[in-house]
């Protein structure tokens, strides 16, 4: 039962953070009692907590808040969409980790969350951080969004114009190479014009290698 008192364990102006992860792994043992199977009425205060875990700098605390994200996604279902934003975008910034396996703990619970509420929905947020990320956020996003092409029929296509545009200028030719294989999908949905409207804005030698590219 997800009453006060293991609510208050997650106390972010707590300075044990052994008593963090265990409270994480509390909910887990109730989550799987419960069939992993929950109502979405009463986990708006672990929820809460669950956005300021995202701000630890201890990943002894963030790995088993990872964890129960995935976990509290899958027993809750579609209605975990309402946390979108509380949430999942603050672990989502977790993808620019530099240690592959911290990136791969960050995939997981994503890709439940995904499967609850949309694989479109998690890609929105995922393009909205796209444009400023870093190289290993850059390629998680579009190595998890290569595997579901079809789910790009269903993203707010104008907001990924911008953050796909930014992509071609990157450094890695992977990320390049990904960034247009994402174009031509969305370009089928919204045309050729939607992109080179928003080329105007860059400097000219960026501008005549991207147009190049489109």
């Amino acid at each position: 039962m997800l009453n006060a008192k293991l609510i208050k364990e997650f106390d972010p102006a707590g300075k044990e953070w052994k008593v963090k992860a265990k409270a994480a792994e509390k909910v887990e043992v109730i989550l799987k009692e419960a069939g992993m199977r929950i109502k979405p009425e009463g986990i708006g205060p672990l929820m809460e907590c669950m956005k300021q875990g995202m701000k630890e700098s201890n990943m002894a605390i963030i790995k088993p808040y990872l964890k129960l994200m995935g976990s509290l996604a899958e027993a809750t279902g579609e209605p975990i969409h309402k946390y979108t934003k509380k949430c999942l975008v603050p672990m989502l910034t977790h993808l620019s980790n530099k240690q592959p396996l911290i990136r791969a703990q960050v995939v997981a619970p994503m890709t439940l969350w995904a499967e609850a509420a949309g694989d479109h929905k998690v890609m929105d947020q995922l393009f909205g951080l796209l444009k400023d990320a870093n190289p290993e956020f850059r390629s998680e996003v579009f190595t998890w969004v290569l595997e579901r092409k079809p789910a790009l029929a269903k993203v707010d296509h104008k907001e990924t114009i911008k953050p796909l545009i930014a992509c071609l200028s990157d450094r890695d030719a992977k990320i390049r190479n990904a960034s247009e294989e994402v174009i031509v999908e969305v370009m089928g949905f919204i045309g050729f014009n939607a992109f080179q409207q928003n080329t105007q804005d860059l400097k000219p030698a960026v501008k005549q290698t991207v147009i190049a590219v489109l």
